[in-house]
Protein backbone atom coordinates (compact mmCIF):
# COMPACT_ATOMS: atom_id res chain seq x y z
CA UNK A 1 0.00 0.00 0.00
CA UNK A 2 3.18 2.97 0.35
CA UNK A 3 2.80 4.91 -2.13
CA UNK A 4 -0.76 4.04 -3.28
CA UNK A 5 -2.47 6.63 -5.48
CA UNK A 6 -5.74 6.98 -7.32
CA UNK A 7 -5.63 4.74 -10.47
CA UNK A 8 -5.50 6.36 -13.91
CA UNK A 9 -7.40 4.12 -16.13
CA UNK A 10 -10.94 2.28 -15.68
CA UNK A 11 -8.56 -0.82 -16.27
CA UNK A 12 -6.51 -0.16 -13.28
CA UNK A 13 -10.03 1.54 -11.74
CA UNK A 14 -10.72 -2.20 -11.80
CA UNK A 15 -7.96 -4.33 -10.58
CA UNK A 16 -7.37 -1.76 -7.30
CA UNK A 17 -10.87 -2.64 -6.43
CA UNK A 18 -10.29 -6.23 -6.85
CA UNK A 19 -7.47 -6.03 -4.83
CA UNK A 20 -8.82 -3.82 -1.91
CA UNK A 21 -12.36 -6.58 -2.20
CA UNK A 22 -9.66 -9.59 -1.57
CA UNK A 23 -7.95 -7.46 1.18
CA UNK A 24 -11.03 -7.87 3.60
CA UNK A 25 -9.66 -11.69 4.21
CA UNK A 26 -6.45 -11.01 4.80
CA UNK A 27 -6.62 -10.75 8.67
CA UNK A 28 -8.35 -13.87 8.75
CA UNK A 29 -5.88 -15.50 6.33
CA UNK A 30 -2.88 -14.31 9.01
CA UNK A 31 -1.74 -11.55 6.38
CA UNK A 32 0.22 -8.82 8.65
CA UNK A 33 -0.45 -5.25 7.34
CA UNK A 34 2.88 -3.25 8.71
CA UNK A 35 1.53 0.17 11.08
CA UNK A 36 3.20 2.12 8.72
CA UNK A 37 0.87 1.04 5.70
CA UNK A 38 -2.45 1.14 8.33
CA UNK A 39 -1.44 4.48 9.11
CA UNK A 40 -0.82 5.20 5.37
CA UNK A 41 -4.55 3.80 4.80
CA UNK A 42 -6.15 6.44 7.32
CA UNK A 43 -4.26 9.22 6.03
CA UNK A 44 -6.04 8.51 2.69
CA UNK A 45 -9.46 7.71 4.60
CA UNK A 46 -8.82 10.76 5.90
CA UNK A 47 -7.83 13.17 2.91
CA UNK A 48 -9.03 11.36 0.31
CA UNK A 49 -13.21 10.39 0.79
CA UNK A 50 -13.60 9.55 -2.56
CA UNK A 51 -11.59 7.07 -2.49
CA UNK A 52 -13.04 5.11 0.76
CA UNK A 53 -15.22 3.08 -1.29
CA UNK A 54 -11.99 1.25 -2.31
CA UNK A 55 -10.41 0.93 1.04
CA UNK A 56 -13.48 0.03 2.85
CA UNK A 57 -12.94 -3.34 2.87
CA UNK A 58 -9.62 -2.97 4.25
CA UNK A 59 -11.06 -0.85 7.35
CA UNK A 60 -13.72 -2.57 7.62
CA UNK A 61 -12.38 -6.44 7.67
CA UNK A 62 -8.88 -6.18 9.16
CA UNK A 63 -9.20 -5.49 12.61
CA UNK A 64 -6.43 -3.12 14.18
CA UNK A 65 -6.19 0.23 16.23
CA UNK A 66 -5.93 2.47 12.99
CA UNK A 67 -9.39 1.30 11.97
CA UNK A 68 -11.33 0.83 14.94
CA UNK A 69 -13.08 3.82 15.01
CA UNK A 70 -14.18 4.43 11.55
CA UNK A 71 -15.65 0.57 11.68
CA UNK A 72 -17.56 1.23 14.64
CA UNK A 73 -18.77 4.67 13.68
CA UNK A 74 -19.86 1.96 10.24
CA UNK A 75 -21.16 -1.00 12.34
CA UNK A 76 -23.71 1.33 14.40
CA UNK A 77 -25.08 2.54 11.19
CA UNK A 78 -25.85 -0.83 10.49
CA UNK A 79 -22.36 -1.56 7.93
CA UNK A 80 -20.97 -4.71 7.15
CA UNK A 81 -17.66 -5.67 8.13
CA UNK A 82 -15.87 -8.70 9.71
CA UNK A 83 -17.78 -9.14 12.50
CA UNK A 84 -16.34 -12.31 13.44
CA UNK A 85 -12.54 -10.66 13.29
CA UNK A 86 -13.19 -7.37 14.69
CA UNK A 87 -15.08 -9.51 17.38
CA UNK A 88 -11.99 -11.44 18.74
CA UNK A 89 -9.50 -8.85 17.86
CA UNK A 90 -11.96 -7.06 20.64
CA UNK A 91 -14.77 -9.01 22.53
CA UNK A 92 -16.07 -6.12 24.25
CA UNK A 93 -17.40 -4.62 20.54
CA UNK A 94 -20.00 -8.46 20.67
CA UNK A 95 -22.15 -6.83 23.39
CA UNK A 96 -21.30 -3.05 22.52
CA UNK A 97 -22.98 -3.67 18.79
CA UNK A 98 -25.57 -6.16 19.60
CA UNK A 99 -27.80 -3.46 19.27
CA UNK A 100 -27.36 -2.26 16.54
CA UNK A 101 -26.99 -5.14 14.48
CA UNK A 102 -30.18 -6.35 15.43
CA UNK A 103 -32.16 -3.09 14.94
CA UNK A 104 -30.82 -3.33 11.24
CA UNK A 105 -32.02 -6.14 10.81
CA UNK A 106 -35.46 -5.75 12.25
CA UNK A 107 -35.16 -2.49 10.04
CA UNK A 108 -34.82 -4.62 7.15
CA UNK A 109 -36.70 -7.65 8.05
CA UNK A 110 -33.89 -9.85 8.13
CA UNK A 111 -35.10 -11.92 10.41
CA UNK A 112 -31.87 -14.36 10.21
CA UNK A 113 -29.29 -11.65 10.92
CA UNK A 114 -31.33 -10.24 13.73
CA UNK A 115 -31.65 -13.89 15.59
Amino acid sequence: LHGWGPPASPREQALAADYMRASSGWYELGLEISASSRERVMELWKDRPEQRELLEPLVYGYPCEEFKRPFYRHAERGGWGNFRAWFRYDPSLRGYLHRFVVQRALDTSDRGRAL
